[in-house]
């Protein structure tokens, strides 16, 4: 498994409710990436309340997710999840 992939699922096993990792943690999503992506916000305020990081840590981890997004190719999961903020 790829290292973003690793961290990507790391991170929502931690911080969102599941139970079934197929259709829990990856929903309808095609990548556990996309899957962060749609669930960003819930893990962001989860992490806030439960992760004590420094605010360098946290800027580092988005630019490393915002880099590996750049490089690889949208799937149809982030399309919709960008499409339903653009209007």
């Amino acid at each position: 498994m790829r290292k973003i992939q690793r961290n990507t699922r790391e991170l929502i096993m931690l911080f969102t409710p599941w139970r079934n990792e197929q259709t829990d943690l990856l929903a309808y999503c095609s990548s556990y990436q996309a899957r962060f992506l749609l669930a960003k916000d819930l893990i962001d305020e989860q992490m806030k309340q439960y992760a004590v990081c420094g605010d360098d840590f946290n800027k580092i981890q988005i630019a490393y997710v915002q880099t590996r997004l750049r490089t690889n190719s949208p799937t149809t999961c982030q399309l919709a999840y960008v499409g339903e903020f653009a209007s």
